[in-house]
């Protein structure tokens, strides 16, 4: 990755209070919470994951509010340049959502996001 480059993914200030928060309620020690990305079984999609996890050799690890995020090889350039955010979906429902940058792909090739959730998995 270039010297200038951004993060390899931006974690919003309520994705990460909400993130805190999960890891309070859970009594950990350290917050380290893995993203993952892969690529649907129809090849259009890109499929999202996270979860409270432990960090590996391999590992990108990227520092933001107080939340180590870590992120395995083979999900970086998926992830590369995506948001995490936590939002209301409706009236008292809230989701993590990934919302990746356009990759540049001609129309109708363009991978669509899926997944989210909770941190709690």
């Amino acid at each position: 990755m270039s010297s200038d480059a951004g993060p390899p993914v931006v974690l919003t200030p309520a994705a990460a209070s909400r993130i805190l928060s999960e890891a309070d309620a859970a009594d950990l020690d350290e917050v380290l919470i893995r993203f993952a990305a892969c690529v649907g079984e129809d090849g259009t999609t890109i499929e999202y994951g996270m979860g409270f996890d432990e960090r590996r050799e391999q590992d990108t690890a990227i520092d933001i509010d107080g939340v180590t995020i870590l992120i395995s090889p083979p999900s970086l350039d998926l992830l590369a340049g995506t948001t995490v955010d936590f939002v209301e979906i409706s009236p008292g429902e809230h989701r993590f959502i990934f919302a990746a940058p356009e990759r540049g792909r001609t129309p109708g090739s363009s991978p669509k996001a899926k997944g989210g959730g909770d941190v709690r998995g």
